[in-house]
């Protein structure tokens, strides 16, 4: 009797064979793993009130942020960014549908802050200007009250000394009168009575061209003074106002005036993206 060998039987081997369980179980897994992960891709999209709620809540930050130092123009594109990002994901997530109103909007809205903010920049530089120049019209106000008071000491020192020279020349005068005046003049003493009086005409001339003198100086002098007084005050009026003006726009050097038009830029944008979700799915709104 004769048997037939078993490694004749037909075995699954080779490129053109069956697959293997464990082939089998490696394919049915990769079908399962790509399931799984497409099941979790859509459980992981956000549903539209979700994304609108990430995105007010982020713009609304956005309105309430304030910047603590100035050069404050230095924060603003920066910030425009941010709106600009925040709005760019928002209209990416799967779940919104964008409109050509919302879109509309959202441009008039961002065109209008960026206007604003540019106004803003200028304003911060030309108040920079204001700065500049007040510190430079304080520096002037303190020389020409230096020049003042210099040229008031020198102008009452020539007049003490020019007042001095004519007081004593007059007062020398007058001892002059006075030594006169007691000289005994007769027909028997060293001076006749005639050469005694044309003696106390001559020196009283002299005193009274003195006393002149010294009036004519008193008056210009005051009239120097006084022209010196008014230039000063015209000069310290002008440059004063000047410093006060300044110095009123300088009250918001450290206030951050782009707040406001950033706050209303926000608040549109939210009603913006409310109107959009409205229009998009009412009875969830």
């Amino acid at each position: 009797m004769t048997y037939r060998s078993s490694a004749g039987s037909p075995r699954a081997s080779g490129r053109g064979g069956a697959k293997s369980s464990h082939e089998k179980a490696k394919i049915k897994g990769r079908k399962h793993h790509h399931a799984k992960k497409n099941d979790l891709e859509e459980t992981n999209v956000k549903s539209p009130a979700e994304v609108a709620d990430k995105t007010l809540s982020q713009i609304g930050t956005l309105g309430k942020q304030k910047f603590a130092t100035s050069p404050f123009r230095e924060h603003f594109t920066y910030w425009l960014v941010n709106i600009k990002s925040i709005l760019s994901e928002f209209e990416s997530e799967p779940s919104i549908n964008i409109d050509e109103q919302f879109t509309k909007e959202v441009s008039a809205v961002l065109s209008k802050v960026e206007n604003e903010l540019e106004q803003k920049r200028r304003e911060e530089i030309s108040l920079e200007g204001v700065i500049e120049s007040h510190s430079s019209n304080r520096t002037k106000l303190k020389k020409i009250e230096t020049d003042y008071s210099d040229k008031t000491r020198e102008l009452t020192t020539r007049k003490n000394t020019e007042i001095t020279r004519l007081s004593r020349l007059a007062e020398s005068i007058q001892g002059e009168l006075l030594q006169i005046a007691r000289i005994q003049a007769g027909i028997f003493r060293p001076i006749s009575k005639k050469t005694k009086t044309a003696k106390q005409e001559e020196a009283t001339q002299r005193l009274n061209v003195v006393q002149k003198e010294l009036d004519s100086t008193l008056k210009t002098f005051e009239a120097e003074q006084g022209k010196l007084d008014s230039e000063y005050a015209k000069l310290k009026e002008t440059i004063t106002q000047q410093i006060d003006d300044q110095q009123k726009l300088m009250e918001n050097q450290e206030v951050d005036l782009s707040a406001e038009p950033r706050t209303n830029a926000c608040d549109s944008l939210m009603k913006t993206v409310k109107a959009l979700m409205q229009r998009k799915n009412p009875i969830a709104t």
